[in-house]
């Protein structure tokens, strides 16, 4: 039973770190994880259909702190595991790379520059997130559980814990 959990859990990994690239935005300016907690482009185009522009522009923190939390709890538990925060970090920060389009050689497709999303830039993204995250559970997980509850989410964001964890390297 144990290794059956192990393989849906790396199944799960591995679409997570396959699926990274689905929402191409760019939010040059998210460099840690609050920023990315509360840009309110990326709530724009998460909850565009239910929510107008001038109606995202007025949400308080509670709000955005919840929509961003249930737009990243995949399976709709109330909770955040570890694969969860690693998809929604991986999908928000995998278009903060600026353009470099004067490069003779250099391919932009969708104003993402390929250059930054080889195997080896995604890997070092993929550590650097996975670090994250765990710093992210240690420090946070108040009851040890190996999950992240709305509750927890809030009080580690107001703590600022989530200030300073560097998504995109400087």
């Amino acid at each position: 039973e144990a290794h059956a959990h192990q393989n849906d859990a790396r199944e799960h990994h591995a679409e997570a770190v396959e699926n990274v690239n689905v929402h191409p935005h760019d939010h040059n300016n998210n460099e840690d994880v609050a920023d990315m907690i509360l840009d309110k482009e990326h709530i724009s185009e998460d909850f565009g259909e239910l929510y107008e522009e001038k109606d995202i522009k007025k949400l308080d923190l509670d709000e955005q702190l919840f929509l961003w939390f249930k737009a990243h709890d995949w399976d709709e538990n109330d909770e955040m595991d570890g694969l969860e925060l690693l998809k929604a970090l991986s999908h928000d920060h995998n278009y903060h790379h600026p353009e470099e389009p004067d490069m003779d050689d250099h391919e932009i497709i969708n104003s993402v520059d390929q250059d930054q999303h080889t195997p080896a830039a995604n890997r070092q993204r993929l550590r650097r997130t996975t670090k994250i995250v765990d710093k992210i559970l240690a420090d946070n997980d108040t009851d040890d559980d190996g999950i992240i509850t709305f509750s927890e989410f809030v009080a580690a964001f107001r703590a600022g814990n989530m200030d300073g964890l560097k998504v995109k390297k400087a």
